[in-house]
């Protein structure tokens, strides 16, 4: 059987016990409220620092699946960051 492997993270060293388990591919969040919110920017790099696989980051700053344009605003800012 193939597939994927990708696993949840919310510090540099969940993401080194994940690559170090075999995942291929780490889902960073900041806090797992209302189902997974945007890391800080420095918990980005670090992570990026301690792991080698792909990376996939949160994009989220609230709860729900919609945005405004404020908040787009934001995210793209955010995305850029990163």
């Amino acid at each position: 059987m193939s597939g994927l492997l990708e696993v949840v993270a919310l510090h540099a060293a969940d993401a080194q016990r994940a690559e170090a388990g075999g995942a291929d591919r780490i889902e960073l969040v900041g806090s797992m409220d209302d189902g997974g919110m945007s890391p800080p920017v420095d918990l980005v790099r670090e992570v990026r620092r301690a792991t080698s696989i792909q990376l996939r980051v949160m994009v989220r700053l609230r709860e729900g699946f919609s945005t405004d344009g404020g908040e787009l605003v934001r995210l793209k800012g955010l995305i850029a960051s990163y």
